[in-house]
């Protein structure tokens, strides 16, 4: 059987701050470059979520990734680091991952 699974939108996203949507998704979007399937999600939250930051506040950002499929060895784990850290430089450094 063949079906297509057409992406969700999300129907709030008038909500968010443009730029910090903008961020969060081009962050996201480089993630997935480097991680493939590894990563699951990435969640906006907090205060830029809630729409009730500062001006230029941080933007939090939850990464989930997949730790059943693969083991997380301290040289995975310091590599996810690396490039988490290096995707932020390159993104902004508003970003705050958790």
């Amino acid at each position: 059987m063949r079906f297509t699974i057409l992406p969700k939108t999300n129907p709030n996203i008038h909500k968010y701050p443009t730029e910090d949507y903008t961020i969060a998704k081009a962050f996201a979007k480089r993630l997935k470059n480097e991680f493939g399937d590894f990563l699951k999600c990435v969640v906006l939250f907090g205060s830029a979520a809630r729409r009730s930051r500062g001006p230029k506040g941080d933007i939090d950002v939850l990464v989930v990734v997949d730790d059943l499929a693969m083991r997380m060895t301290r040289e995975v784990v310091e590599a996810y680091k690396l490039i988490v850290e290096k995707t932020v430089a390159k993104i902004s450094t508003r970003l705050h991952v958790t």
